[in-house]
């Protein structure tokens, strides 16, 4: 007896005091997780250009998943915000939404609590155009559960009683209801609402006493088998109906065999028992009278014996447990100091990265955190892109500086998102201009014909924004832009102030490209033309003299070549 209580005192100390490394158990190769990314990045870029942008979309999902596994959340909200973007150009509010949904289910709380909620609204937005009601009531529903968590009672009730006004459209269930009632109860005793308080005591106490609703099940099923209910169709929904029926009778009928094997294995044992009592009953009787005397002295001696065994393996124990308790609290109060301060240093990383990443293309980025330093390289096949407003310095006198900028901003922000979905780098802004290149930091052979393509929708974009400003009566900017192809150096040089730039020639004559343009056109030269000529119906205007670099070939683009 004393040994056993020796062994488990020291199994006890010893599994306390051994150090198990959670993090390490969920130390993704991060090497792994960052190939895998390149070649889903490689895969939807070729979606792109084959324009199969439902498989563009699924694999920046894909990608964005793969960045949250490594906790990189910046990038995270960089994929899943193109695979907004490419939703949107297409008119798919489907895939839109769900890429909405998606980025807030993927925000953590409290950190990020405004950014997820956000996201859960734009997403229930989109489901309401589409008389998606299901999913619309679905994402409400995590609305409210986050907006209760985090005590924010004015857009709970808000979001909950639209929920409950609509019961049948969102397919609101028994369970739903108690639910709801439940928090508006506890939202409206904060505020101090009577009347409401003992309407959803009422609806409560109604939904308590209806009979169960079917599809709560339906829900409990699904979720507990982490189903999408967005990928299956009525025929896999009728299937797995079934399924779950067949499996409920299966399990029933397996657990009334094992019940009946129980109570005859229980028989069977109680009647040995019964069977070897007897026997030792009918033994002990026999050597009662010869040995009782003899047996009363042993077993009082015994009984010392063990007391004091009990009583020093009680001390000794105790003794432990509390020195063990002690520790256990110590190294506790430790491990919960050092998590805060982890998770600190964690989200001031992310901070970091998603700041470098607006600085530095991604890859350049990711070289500079690995190595330390940034190697600019040279690239044979480069085409930069030039653009800048005419009038710009006649419309900044009439506006106040705030004013300019806001305009500014709108331009080159959609720019931005033209350059995003097109392969082009985004080089940077100088007042007015901005310029953007394609075949860098990733060289590829397809850099002509994405900047025409991104061109034409900027002059696309500036020509809408143009007619819905005048009928505002607000002053509104026109567009030159040029396009030349050739080779350049690109990278990050200096100590200071990060910026990720290109060098040579060829940034000369896109400069000399766009400054010969007009208002209105995708200006090109000779060379860019000779890479998209197959691909674009074009205008030879002649040779063009242009500043500092005598005559040139020039070409306006007219459209694409069906």
């Amino acid at each position: 007896m004393k040994k056993n209580y020796v062994v488990l005192i020291i199994a006890f100390v010893v599994l306390l005091f051994i150090p198990f490394d959670w993090s390490k158990a969920q130390n993704y190769n991060r090497r792994q997780v960052i190939s895998k990314i390149r070649n889903y990045d490689a895969k939807r870029k070729r979606a792109l250009k084959n324009g199969d942008h439902k498989t563009a979309i699924s694999l920046s999902w894909q990608i964005a998943e793969s960045y949250h596994l490594i906790k990189q959340t910046g990038l995270m909200v960089r994929y899943y915000e193109r695979a907004i973007y490419a939703a949107e150009k297409q008119n798919d509010k489907l895939l839109e939404a769900r890429s909405h949904e998606k980025l807030g289910d993927k925000y953590e709380i409290p950190d990020f609590f405004t950014k997820k909620n956000k996201q859960y609204k734009e997403a229930a937005e989109l489901y309401n155009e589409i008389n998606e009601f299901e999913k619309q009531g679905n994402v409400l529903r995590k609305i409210v559960k986050i907006t209760h968590k985090e005590r924010d009672y004015e857009n709970l009730i808000s979001t909950a009683e639209t929920l409950l006004s609509k019961k049948d459209t969102f397919q609101i269930t028994r369970q739903d209801r108690i639910n709801l009632s439940t928090v508006l109860m506890e939202a409206h005793t904060k505020q101090g609402s009577e009347e409401k308080i003992k309407l959803f005591e009422l609806m409560w106490e109604q939904a308590q006493t209806e009979k169960p609703d079917p599809r709560d099940k339906k829900r409990e099923l699904a979720e507990t088998m982490k189903i999408d209910p967005m990928l299956l169709s009525q025929r896999e929904l009728e299937f797995l109906r079934t399924q779950k029926r067949e499996l409920t009778l299966d399990i029933d009928s397996q657990k009334y065999v094992i019940e009946r094997q129980g109570l005859e294995l229980q028989l069977q044992t109680l009647d040995l028992k019964i069977k070897e009592s007897d026997r030792q009953r009918q033994e002990a009787n026999a050597k009662k009278q010869k040995a009782e005397a003899e047996t009363q002295r042993a077993e009082a001696k015994a009984q010392r014996a063990t007391n004091n065994q009990y009583l020093i393996g009680l001390i000794g124990g105790g003794i432990v447990l509390i020195l063990s308790v002690v520790a256990f609290v110590q190294k506790f109060n430790s491990n919960r100091k050092l998590s805060s301060k982890n998770k600190e240093i964690e989200l001031e990383r992310q901070k970091s990265d998603t700041l470098l990443l607006n600085i530095l293309p991604e890859e350049t980025a990711q070289e500079l955190k690995e190595t330390g330093h940034a190697q600019p390289h040279s690239y044979e096949l480069v085409t930069v892109l030039f653009t800048d407003f005419k009038g710009f310095t006649q419309i900044s006198e009439k506006l106040s500086p705030e004013e300019l900028v806001k305009k500014l901003e709108y331009c080159f922000t959609e720019f931005d998102k033209i350059c995003d979905a097109n392969n082009l780098e985004k080089i940077k802004t100088i007042g007015d201009a901005y310029m953007c290149a394609g075949g860098v930091p990733v060289a590829n052979a397809s850099n002509p014909k994405d900047a025409v393509n991104a061109g034409l929708e900027m002059q696309k974009f500036m020509a809408k924004w143009k007619t819905t400003q005048e009928k505002l009566g607000e002053p509104t900017f026109e567009l030159r832009l040029g396009i030349h192809t050739g080779s350049v150096v690109a990278g990050v040089i200096g100590k200071n102030k990060f910026a990720y730039d290109i060098w040579g020639d060829t940034v000369n004559l896109a400069a000399r490209m766009e400054s010969s343009g007009q208002i209105g056109k995708v200006n090109i030269s000779e060379t860019t033309y000779k890479h998209v000529k197959n691909d674009f119906e074009c205008e030879h205007r002649g040779k063009i003299i242009a500043k500092n670099k005598g005559e040139i070939d020039m070409y306006f683009v007219e459209s694409v070549i069906n």
